[in-house]
């Protein structure tokens, strides 16, 4: 077995992931818009089931937001998304 190969194949299945299902589905129904930050609880089709917000989930939504725009796509939306989950830590969170 090829293990490069193997884990090249990998990792194009969850940046394509990433991509395709994980950063669309949040940044439709997760970002709050109003308050800033991200919610946590959505079911599967993306509706809000609680609006109380994870601090933990902020930082970890806002570090993949940001690190998906400086390796992946300069896309500002992302970069605008890890900005409102860290300036919600900021201001609410501390």
């Amino acid at each position: 077995m090829d293990i490069t190969k193997y884990l090249d194949t990998w990792a194009a299945a969850y940046r394509n992931d990433l991509i395709e299902n994980i950063m669309p589905f949040w940044m439709k129904f997760g970002l709050d818009r109003k308050h800033g930050g991200i919610y946590t609880c959505l079911d599967r089709d993306g509706k809000l089931m609680d609006s109380t917000k994870s601090v933990w989930f902020q930082g970890r939504f806002g570090f993949i937001a940001s690190y998906a725009y400086n390796h992946i796509e300069k896309k500002q939306e992302w970069l605008a998304a890890s900005k409102s989950c860290i300036d919600f830590i900021e201001t609410h969170c501390t």
